[in-house]
C-alpha cells in the first residue's frame, strides 16, 4: 500500500497505527485511505482518554474521524449505533468499527456538522463560556433529544448519578468534582 507510511504516522501509538493500516487494507470501505492533508488532530487531552485523528477515504465518504477508544470504552461503537438508530438526525453517522487487538476499538464516523474545522469540543471552552454551553447541552438533551421514539418504562435516576455516569472519565481524572 503506497500510503502505509503516512497512515502509520497519524497516531503516536503503534498498535493503533497498525490497526488503522489493517483497516485501510481490509476494512470494506471500498476506496483508498490516505492521511488528511493538512493533518487534523485536535489539540489538548480528550476527556475520555481516546485518541482522535482524521483520514481521507476516497472516493467517498471523504474526511472521516478516527477514534481509538480506551479498552473500557470498546463497546462505544455499539452505543453509537444505538444512538444513531434512535436519533439519526442528531448523531454523526458511525461508518465502521475495527479492533485494535489490545482491547481497544477504532471507530470511524463522519465529522460532526460535516466539518472538521468549524467544530470545537467543550474541552476547548474557557471558564466564561463553559457554564452556558453546559446549560445549553443539558436543555437540549432533556427537551429535544428525547422527543423521538416513545420512551419505554424508565427508572427514575438522581441527576448526580446521571452526571457521574456521563462524566465518569472527567470525575475519575479529577478535572470535575
Amino acid at each position: 500500500m503506497e500510503n502505509e507510511d503516512g497512515l502509520r504516522d497519524v497516531f503516536d501509538d503503534e498498535p493503533a497505527s497498525d490497526a488503522l493500516v489493517q483497516w485501510a487494507r481490509h476494512g470494506g470501505h471500498g476506496g483508498t485511505v490516505r492521511p488528511l492533508a493538512p493533518r487534523w488532530r485536535p489539540t489538548g487531552v480528550s476527556a475520555s482518554g481516546a485518541l482522535l485523528t482524521a483520514v481521507l477515504v476516497a472516493p467517498r465518504p471523504g474526511a472521516v474521524v478516527v477514534k481509538v477508544s480506551t479498552a473500557e470504552q470498546a463497546g462505544e461503537g455499539h452505543t453509537h449505533a444505538r444512538a444513531q438508530r434512535t436519533a439519526p438526525d442528531r448523531v454523526a453517522p458511525l461508518l465502521w468499527t475495527w479492533p485494535v487487538g489490545d482491547g481497544r476499538m477504532l471507530t470511524f464516523q463522519s465529522p460532526a456538522g460535516e466539518s472538521l474545522y468549524d467544530v470545537d469540543t467543550m474541552a476547548y471552552l474557557g471558564t466564561r463560556e463553559l457554564p452556558d454551553a453546559c446549560a445549553f447541552v443539558t436543555r437540549w438533551l432533556l427537551t429535544e433529544w428525547n422527543d423521538g421514539p416513545a420512551v419505554r418504562e424508565t427508572v427514575p435516576t438522581a441527576l448526580s448519578t446521571l452526571l457521574r455516569g456521563e462524566l465518569g472519565a472527567l470525575t475519575r481524572s479529577g478535572l470535575v468534582s
